[in-house]
């Protein structure tokens, strides 16, 4: 059975409610995706963006996901197999951001990719700890998908990005979250192919 929740990932006080929420209806959770993001900052390079802005996209990209994902680690290690998986982007790969020469260099949106580098972190640290409880926790990148935020930057990429549906988008999110017992944790993935950090 799947279930969703809505919330205001900067509103962490929330975040032990919603874990009794889960404990009473289903005793354990066996899957947990967080799919937090705004992007507020396109084209803004680091020394532009104002300080609530830069705070609010961490808040809720990064810190809310680490929040969320601490307080429902006990439901988590109820389960048999459980799977967590974390919605990034390949704009926070450290790997192309480094490239001085990479063609997407001026593609900056410097809040964003902190907190998506910061979600990959958590990714990384959250597999180390949850792995000999037999919980798999891995970040995926879903591309250009057919969502309000990615609508509202197309512009900026012309004609020539063709948008996932949003089924497409969800494809890699549902192998990882259904990954078998030897399937990979602490990775990076697009198109269920992983891919550098």
């Amino acid at each position: 059975m799947a279930s969703h929740v809505k919330i205001d990932l900067a509103m962490s006080s929330m975040f032990p409610a919603i874990a009794n929420k889960i404990h009473e209806e289903f005793g354990r959770l066996d899957v947990l995706v967080n799919n937090a993001s705004i992007l507020t900052d396109f084209g803004k390079h680091p020394s532009l963006i104002d300080e609530d802005t830069y705070r609010r996209v961490i808040e809720v990209n990064q810190i809310g996901p680490f929040l969320l994902t601490r307080a429902l680690t006990p439901l988590l290690k109820k389960s048999s197999s459980a799977r967590v998986v974390n919605v990034s982007s390949q704009a926070a790969q450290l790997s192309q951001l480094s490239d001085m020469h990479s063609p997407w260099r001026d593609d900056i949106c410097a809040a964003y990719q902190s907190s998506k580098i910061g979600v990959n972190a958590n990714t990384v640290l959250f597999a180390k700890e949850l792995e000999p409880f037999g919980i798999k926790v891995n970040s995926y990148c879903p591309g250009w998908v057919d969502s309000g935020m990615n609508l509202e930057e197309l512009p900026e990429y012309g004609e020539n990005v063709k948008l996932k549906t949003p089924r497409e988008g969800a494809d890699t999110a549902i192998w990882l979250a259904t990954l078998a017992e030897d399937g990979p944790t602490a990775g990076f993935f697009t198109e269920r192919e992983a891919i550098s950090w």
